[in-house]
This record gives C-alpha cells, sequence and structure tokens, in this order.
C-alpha cells in the first residue's frame, strides 16, 4: 500500500523550500525598499538640479574644444548639491505645503543629513585642491559662500527687494556656469563667454520662475515678492515664453555674427522643449505640474552637452 503520510525526508524539504522563499520575498523587499529610497534621493536630494553644474560647464569645453577635467565635473556637480542639499534640509517646513513627498522624504533623511552633507564638502575640498590653482578654489568658495549664505541671510532681501530671489539664483548659476572654466583654464572673458553667461541667464531663469509658480502659497506667506507673485499665474506664464523666445533670437543671432560655431543651434530644439513643459505647467496642478517642474525642466539643462555634441558631430560628418 502507498504511505499517504509524507516522509520526514519531503517535510525537511518543504520546510527549507518553504523558508526559501520567505528570504527571497525579503529580499524583494528591501530591494524595492532600497530602489524606492534611490529614487527618492536623486528626485527630492538635489541631484537631478546638481548635474545642471557638470552640464554647463561642458558646454563651453564642447565649443572650445577643451581637454577633459573630471575632477574639475565632478565638483561643478558636487557644489550645488551642496548648496541645494542644505536649502532643501533647513527649508522643510515651508517645502511640506507644496510637496509632501519631498517633506515626508527629508524629513527621513535628517538624521543622516550631517554625514550626507560633510561627506559631500570633504569630497569637493579634495578634489578642489587635486585641482591645484588658487584662483579656481576662491571662484568656487565664491559660488559655495553665495549659495549657502542666500538661505541663511539674502533671502530676507527678497521680501524687500522685487525679484531678489529670481535675479540672485539666477546670477550665481549663470556666473558659475560661465566662469567656471575661465578660472580653470585661465581664458580671456571673450564674446562668446558674454553670449554664455546671457544664455545662461535667461534659460535658468525661466526654470527659476517656473520652480516659483509651486511655492506662491509659501512664499507669499514668507513675505517674498518673487515674479510669480508680481506677475500672477497667467502673466507670468506669458512672461517665461516670451524670455524663450529671447533666447532662441540670441542664439540665432550669435551664430549669425559667428560669436558662436553653426552647430550650436542645436541647442535651439529646447525652444519647444522649454514650450512644451511651459504650456504642461500652466494646464496642470498638484503632482503633476511637481513631475514637470522636478523632472521635465532641470533635465532640459543635461541634455544640452548631449544636443550640441551631436550637431557637432552631424556638423563635421556634413562637411567631410
Amino acid at each position: 500500500m502507498t504511505d499517504k503520510h509524507c516522509s520526514p525526508v519531503a517535510l525537511i524539504s518543504l520546510i527549507r523550500s518553504i523558508k526559501l522563499w520567505v528570504k527571497m520575498l525579503a529580499l524583494s523587499s528591501i530591494i524595492s525598499r532600497i530602489i524606492s529610497r534611490f529614487k527618492n534621493e536623486v528626485i527630492y536630494g538635489g541631484h537631478i538640479t546638481a548635474l545642471i553644474g557638470p552640464s554647463l560647464v561642458l558646454i563651453s569645453i564642447i565649443i572650445l574644444e577643451l581637454p577633459l577635467n573630471y575632477y574639475s565635473l565632478m565638483v561643478a556637480y558636487l557644489i550645488p548639491l551642496l548648496v541645494y542639499s542644505y536649502n532643501y534640509q533647513k527649508e522643510l517646513d515651508i517645502d511640506e505645503m507644496t510637496n509632501s513627498d519631498k517633506t515626508h522624504y527629508l524629513y527621513e533623511r535628517n538624521r543622516v543629513f550631517p554625514l550626507l552633507f560633510y561627506t559631500y564638502l570633504i569630497l569637493t575640498v579634495v578634489l578642489s585642491i587635486m585641482i591645484n590653482s588658487l584662483s579656481f578654489l576662491l571662484f568656487l568658495a565664491i559660488i559655495f559662500t553665495g549659495g549657502i549664505l542666500y538661505t541663511v541671510i539674502f533671502k530676507r532681501l527678497a521680501s524687500i527687494v522685487p525679484a531678489f530671489k529670481n535675479i540672485f539664483s539666477t546670477a550665481v548659476w549663470a556666473y558659475s556656469g560661465t566662469f567656471f572654466n575661465i578660472f580653470l583654464y585661465s581664458l580671456t572673458l571673450d564674446a562668446m563667454f558674454l553670449f554664455l553667461f546671457i544664455f545662461i541667464y535667461i534659460k535658468i531663469l525661466i526654470n527659476n520662475i517656473f520652480f516659483d509658480i509651486k511655492d506662491i502659497a509659501t512664499d507669499k506667506n514668507e513675505g517674498l515678492m518673487t515674479i510669480p507673485i508680481l506677475l500672477g499665474k497667467k502673466n507670468t506664464y506669458y512672461f517665461l515664453t516670451f524670455l524663450n523666445l529671447a533666447a532662441l533670437i540670441l542664439l540665432i543671432y550669435s551664430v549669425y555674427t559667428n560669436v558662436v560655431p553653426l552647430y550650436t543651434l542645436s541647442l535651439g530644439i529646447f525652444f519647444p522643449y522649454t514650450q512644451y513643459y511651459l504650456i504642461k505647467g500652466n494646464t496642470t496642478a498638484g503632482k503633476d505640474l511637481l513631475n514637470y517642474t522636478y523632472i521635465m525642466s532641470d533635465a532640459e539643462f543635461i541634455f544640452w552637452p548631449i544636443a550640441l555634441f551631436m550637431g557637432k558631430i552631424i556638423m563635421n560628418v556634413m562637411i567631410f
């Protein structure tokens, strides 16, 4: 007759299989949490915004065919990461009204933030020293100090001086993106760098103001006079469209007058790109608006060197 009861060997095998499945489920849960935290860190920890730094630096490197300095690119990423992560952590209570997901994650990260911040800072100092340029070190110190002091001191001026918040933060980005390679490679300020400063300023200003649209309520509570508060939401979008068109005209004129190479026109593809997220931002609200703000708006600058490099390759192929 066939034994209907499980043998000890079969029972042990079944128990082992169950334990294995439990371990696999636990491992899957751990991996899922790690991926979720990594995604939140990238989006809410300032990393996407920080990538704008090396992206702007690469523009003049591509145009002038300068040698790549990987240490400097890492520093260009770490400086804004330091500034923005510090700002985000210090303004948690303010951001809670407009982005609860971001605030929730940063509150969780608050206990390890000092370790993160000083790790970023030590890396920045070590890499900057390895570059071995005193003038470049002073340049970096000015950018870092200006960024930190905005959160600590200068932000108060935004409640006194109209649009100070937009003008100041945009100026820091344009200054760093333009003069970074000038100080690093001891270059001369010329018409190309002047174009770069104005072009970056206009495009970053669009980005900056677009960010402030979602902050209208909190900025009003703080007494800040940002451009969206001064103009109103509808007129702000008209103004941003005007700035986007102005950037395109500047680009075309600079190519026409040989200030920058013909392949620089490849940056013109970001005119419809910017206009698209402005239109979507004007017709959406809540988390959908945040998605366009945090991802699509900042991502534009990350695509700049890619578009410029591809434009240069295509131009060289057409010539030869």
